[in-house]
């Protein structure tokens, strides 16, 4: 789970877009987001594919590509 809060936490940042326009985008409370980014619990797959719709469309990244990332980000051993 580390792996993943670090890699949205690295999304966020690089891109420049903010907790709120993703728990917007998402249509899910704060606390959610919150417990993603403090490594506590993971999206569910509908929350998981949005989070990768919202990506792609925001850095203009392919849809694989983030898909892989955000496996990959599960594998990351800390």
């Amino acid at each position: 789970m580390i792996g993943f809060a670090k890699w949205l936490k690295t999304q966020l940042t690089e891109n420049k877009i903010s907790q709120e326009q993703l728990v917007r985008a998402l249509d899910i409370n704060r606390s959610t987001m919150h417990r993603w980014l403090k490594a506590e619990s993971l999206p569910n797959a509908l929350q998981w594919n949005g989070i990768a719709c919202f990506l792609s469309f925001e850095t203009k990244k392919e849809l694989g590509e983030i898909l892989v990332e955000m496996c990959f980000s599960l594998t990351e051993v800390v």
